[in-house]
């Protein structure tokens, strides 16, 4: 086998422990019964290391164009992870941190994992798995069991832990922190330092000081110490838990809780081989990777038979040919069955292509947890729909968009436990996520129950930034002011944080949207919470279109985007301060009138016919209705990309070939969003 074959299936029989192994940990928070968990992820952690190992036997062999440093701290950290499980064991329930550090071993393995996919030279920061490791040593495990059983022997030594805070000169920080250090190593052995003297001497930034000392010594006696060392302006303590062992009686503990920190230096040296491979736990999946660059090329070729098709279509619509005959019906059966299979093979192909959203939705409970803590905030994350399917490429843009609106949600929606029981509401807060298919798009809604969107907050915003004027924002509908979250710089929060304040993070999603020709809308209630629906399409490959003429000029309207087509009267046309609309369902829905929008020619039409011909799209948060002259069915289309000097025509995204060989301008209905105003 190739050398990159080898590779390939490493990382697919990693991606494979690793889901099994997220599922799992994701349980143990909540199973009182956890040790079977543990278990569980100790095989899904001992296959790794077996296969890391294995491949770093091929590696040493053969040149290869990956670094090989990646494979070996996979290696290396699984070896030390597995002696963290086994400690796990020993205890009677998990805390936080314990948790913690399930899912900080997953972060690093996936990071690690996607630098060899990607190929990337340079390695993960030495200071996330020096920092990690650190952690596992103040559990006594790094070196084994043993060192664990030794310490817990010893009932005379007490682990204290502190943050302290610096007296000194920010610039010379790094500098002063390290006489600190050198003070307390002086007074006492069994000292661990966050961050490290490894990372003061690399000048890494560090926003927390955090120090552990095991010793028999008071612990008040140990603050005081670290009171009087010159440059310590404060020093807090940090408690910690004792909880019993399930083993001869014999007392573990637990490290504090302060958060994981990802910026120390260093990892494992080295680790050692174990002959006793677990059995597996469950049945691998007959699946086969394929690389995608194949199936892209099939999609090529499939899309060329798609565009043959329609032309043997239209060919027999405009050929009469033997009309009547039985060779005329044999020909017409002989197309339907060439078509059938046509059609077959399409939605084959795009289905290898298609992917759920659970590989998605998986992602974001560690996340929302780490938020949770972070902003002391309870909350309850659910999903739905997870098994419903869209193509990988959409899937791979949407990580970012939707960690940007859970974190909106958490920062700004959900309210403290406080403010939550003041409004009769339960502590905890809850989002969910739910996705379902509808024709041929995907609809997804991300809701909460927080305090909803400040639309005063919102003005204030807009005004400050000069957007609107006072008038103009009084004068607007809720809808109109919820829209406003899109605009670069408005933003409800008045402070500015790593996550959120800079009022460009709504804009930055509606982009990443517009790029999948996917559309985004909101809506909220004080006190009740938000909903944000994500309208998108199945795949941008070949889709589903609905074809049209305007002055005799043929256009594509994608139909995850169309709503429908309707014929209504011109005297129903109305007019108000320049901007023609007409009423749908009690709903006032704004008419573009296409020829105006694409600066076409005004041909003459029929003063007699009293209809105007409308295509309702959905835009964002709008339905805007545009003039057609002709509604000419649906059909498969095959999506091409337009030369770049006209790509950024207004309201054109793209463009398909016709069965006749005519050229259809595709219609980006999220372009119309900025039309709205002037129309």
């Amino acid at each position: 086998m190739e050398i990159y074959e080898l590779v390939n299936l490493f990382i697919y029989e990693l991606e494979e422990e690793l889901g099994e192994y997220s599922s799992t940990s994701l349980e143990i928070e909540n199973t009182p019964e956890f040790i079977p968990l543990i278990d569980d992820l100790y095989i899904n952690v001992h296959t790794i290391k077996g296969s890391s190992k294995s491949l770093l036997n091929n590696l040493k062999k053969e040149e290869f164009h990956i670094s090989k440093t990646h494979v070996e701290q996979i290696a290396n950290i699984t070896h030390s992870f597995e002696d963290y499980l086994e400690f796990l064991k020993s205890k009677n329930a998990l805390s936080e941190n314990d948790v913690t550090l399930l899912f900080e071993f997953e972060k690093i393995m996936r990071d690690l994992k996607s630098r060899i996919e990607e190929e990337i030279e340079d390695s993960i920061e030495q200071s996330i798995i020096d920092n990690f490791l650190k952690y596992l040593h103040t559990q006594n495990i790094v070196g084994g069991i043993s060192n664990l059983n030794s310490q817990q022997n010893n009932d005379s030594i007490n682990r204290n832990f502190f943050t302290i805070t610096l007296d000194c000169d920010q610039q010379y920080k790094h500098a002063y922190l390290s006489i600190i250090y050198r003070e307390i190593e002086e007074k006492y052995d069994d000292v661990v330092f966050i961050p490290s003297k490894e990372s003061l001497l690399k000048n890494e930034e560090f926003n927390s000081i955090s120090i552990q000392i095991n010793s028999s010594e008071e612990h008040t006696n140990i603050k005081q110490f670290i009171k009087q060392i010159e440059n310590v302006d404060t020093v807090e303590s940090i408690p910690y838990k004792h909880i019993p062992s399930t083993k001869n009686e014999e007392k573990g503990t637990d490290i504090t809780e302060e958060p994981i920190n990802n910026t120390i230096t260093g990892f494992i040296s080295s680790y050692l081989p174990n002959a006793n491979t677990p059995e597996k736990k469950v049945q691998k999946s007959q699946t086969l990777r394929i690389s995608t660059r194949r199936i892209d090329n099939v999609l090529k070729h499939t899309s060329k038979l798609v565009i043959l098709n329609n032309k043997l279509d239209q060919f027999l619509i405009q050929n009469d040919f033997l009309t009547g005959t039985k060779k005329r019906k044999e020909l017409e059966e002989l197309f339907a069955e060439i078509s059938s299979h046509v059609d077959y093979l399409q939605e084959s192909v795009l289905e290898i292509r298609m992917t759920s959203f659970k590989q998605l939705f998986e992602r974001f409970p560690k996340d929302i947890r780490a938020l949770s803590i972070e902003y002391k905030k309870p909350i309850g994350f659910s999903y739905s729909g997870e098994s419903t399917e869209i193509d990988k490429n959409i899937l791979d843009e949407l990580f970012d968009p939707f960690m940007h609106l859970i974190r909106n949600s958490v920062i700004h929606g959900i309210e403290s436990p406080e403010e939550r029981i003041k409004k009769g509401k339960p502590p905890k807060g809850s989002i969910n996520i739910q996705a379902k298919h509808d024709k041929n798009r995907v609809i997804i809604t991300i809701n909460d129950d927080g305090k909803g969107i400040g639309l005063e907050a919102l003005k204030k915003s807009a005004i400050n930034k000069k957007i609107l004027s006072s008038s103009e924002a009084n004068s607007m509908s809720k809808n109109d002011l919820l829209e406003l979250i899109f605009k670069s710089g408005v933003s409800t929060s008045e402070t500015v944080t790593e996550y959120s304040g800079r009022g460009i993070g709504m804009e930055a999603v509606r982009k990443k949207l517009d790029a999948v020709n996917g559309s985004i809308s909101v809506s909220s209630s004080e006190d009740i919470g938000t909903t944000i629906t994500l309208i998108l399409p199945l795949t941008t490959a070949i889709i589903e279109g609905m074809i049209t003429k305007i002055n005799g000029e043929y256009f594509t309207f994608p139909i995850s985007q169309v709503d429908e087509v309707i014929n209504i009267k011109k005297s129903e046309v109305r007019t108000s301060s320049d901007k023609k609309y007409f009423f749908l369902k009690d709903k006032e829905i704004p008419i573009i009138y296409s020829e105006e929008y694409f600066n076409m020619e005004t041909k003459e039409k029929d003063p007699a016919n009293p209809f105007l011909k409308i295509m309702i799209v959905r835009a964002h948060n709008y339905i805007v209705g545009l003039t057609i002259d002709e509604f000419l069915g649906q059909q498969s289309i095959v999506v091409k990309n337009m030369h770049p000097f006209v790509q950024s025509a207004r309201g054109i995204s793209s463009c398909n070939i016709l069965g006749d060989g005519s050229i259809s301008l595709i219609v980006d209905s999220n372009d119309l969003l900025q039309h709205l105003s002037k129309v």
